[in-house]
C-alpha cells in the first residue's frame, strides 16, 4: 500500500457540527418586545444587560420594523419612553 493509501485508510471521517447562532443584542430585544408588548431603558438594562437600547431600536428601525416611541412621565416627574412594536404583518 502506498503513502497516500495508508494516509486515507487511517484517516477519519470529519464531523461537521451546526453551531447555534447566539442570538444578538437586537433578536433579544425583538424577542421581549414580543413577549411583553413594551420594553422601557431600565428593563432593557436589568432583563437584557442591554446598556444603550436606544441603539438596538435604531438597529432594529432599520431592518424595517415598526417600533415607536411613548413617553410616560414617572411619579417623581421624570420622563421616559417606552418602545413599543407596532403590529406585523
Amino acid at each position: 500500500m502506498s503513502k497516500t493509501n495508508e494516509r486515507s485508510a487511517v484517516a477519519t471521517p470529519q464531523i461537521h457540527s451546526i453551531k447555534k447562532k447566539k442570538p444578538t443584542q437586537e433578536d433579544r430585544v425583538l424577542q421581549y418586545l414580543r413577549d411583553h408588548g413594551g420594553i422601557t431603558t431600565m428593563e432593557a438594562v436589568r432583563e437584557l444587560s442591554i446598556m444603550n437600547l436606544q441603539q438596538r431600536i435604531l438597529r432594529l428601525r432599520e431592518m424595517g420594523y415598526n417600533i415607536v416611541t411613548e413617553w410616560e412621565v414617572s411619579p417623581n416627574g421624570a420622563r421616559y419612553g417606552i418602545y413599543r412594536l407596532q403590529e406585523e404583518s
